[in-house]
């Protein structure tokens, strides 16, 4: 596939209002901290997006369960995010979340940050139970667009230009240029990504068959566009510079490893409830190793280089 240049462009210009969206929420969350104004303000929208949320999903299974049809995804979804969104919202809460995920309780910043990925995790979780069938392929104007508003997230997601400069946001993020040791062990350690992901994909053809056929199905649909070397070093990049400046980089240093390897594992709907979710939450536990012990940059060099050998051997094999 060709790399449409007026795509992108549209993609990119899609984006621009939701980074703006996102870097005055993200000023008014590092602004609260302090201020009982702007904190009193978040609990309020947060609140209410918790409460309203839960009543709806919750109004709509009743009217399922009164009419005799199954219960609804959308139901489900919105009454368990809200449920968990709601809850960082009270103190005790985030003392106990506290004592297992290593974030401060009484930082707004991690309140808020706790509040958005529990929701995910949650309304994830749900989907999971689904079965979630891709049903138009992503192009390269989707990747770029993808790309775009995940790396501002990140940057965001640490303060950038609220509470830290560019320079101190890439060293938050754990940006910086790795040494050739580095690139060595970050190359190597895609082996052991690959056999977490192997043993995951055996268990899943023995035990989960018909879960099989939709992971790969799914999988076909994804790489439908990207069958070529240019096509895998597009989603290897896009995937690991994107996802590990989110989680490892932004991400991980507030919620650890294992919380942080959760929420990334959970949030690979397109997998079911199989066991390839406990291969990428292995993963994402070894990226997160990679993260705490040299930097998010060898993180993305391992990410990356999976991703692309995995697109390869799918589209040549």
């Amino acid at each position: 596939m060709i790399f449409d240049w007026g795509t992108a462009a549209r993609e990119v210009a899609i984006s621009i209002p939701w980074i703006g969206l996102g870097a005055f929420f993200a000023f008014w969350v590092h602004r609260a901290q302090g201020n009982r104004a702007l904190t009193m303000g978040l609990y309020i929208v947060f609140g209410a997006l918790s409460f309203f949320g839960f009543l709806y999903g919750a109004g709509g299974l009743w009217r399922d369960y009164r009419e005799g049809v199954e219960l609804s995804r959308s139901g489900w979804t919105y009454m368990t995010a809200g449920f968990f969104a709601g809850l960082p919202l009270l103190p005790p809460t985030r003392r106990l979340l506290a004592k297992v995920i290593p974030f401060s309780p009484q930082s707004i910043p991690d309140m808020v940050g706790l509040i958005i990925l529990m929701a995910a995790a949650a309304a994830s979780a749900v989907q999971l139970f689904y079965s979630t069938e891709i049903a138009e392929s992503p192009d390269y104007g989707a990747l770029v667009q993808q790309l775009i508003l995940v790396v501002a997230i990140a940057f965001l997601a640490v303060g950038t230009f609220v509470v830290r400069s560019p320079r101190e946001a890439l060293l938050r993020l754990g940006l910086v240029v790795p040494t050739l040791r580095q690139v060595v062990i970050s190359v190597l350690l895609v082996i052991p990504t690959f056999l977490a992901a192997m043993v995951a994909s055996f268990l899943v053809s023995v035990l989960q068959p018909d879960v099989y056929d939709s992971i790969q199905g799914n999988l076909e649909e994804v790489t439908r566009n990207f069958q070529s070397v240019w096509g895998a070093l597009a989603i290897g990049l896009t995937a690991g510079v994107g996802e590990e400046l989110l989680f490892r980089g932004a991400i991980q240093p507030r919620y650890g490893i294992v919380f942080t390897a959760l929420v990334f594992a959970l949030l690979h709907i397109q997998y079911n409830a199989s066991f390839i979710l406990v291969g990428t939450f292995a993963a994402g536990v070894i990226f997160g190793i990679q993260r705490q012990r040299m930097n998010t940059s060898t993180a993305i060099i391992t990410h990356a280089l999976y991703n692309m050998i995995a697109v390869l051997l799918a589209t040549y094999l």
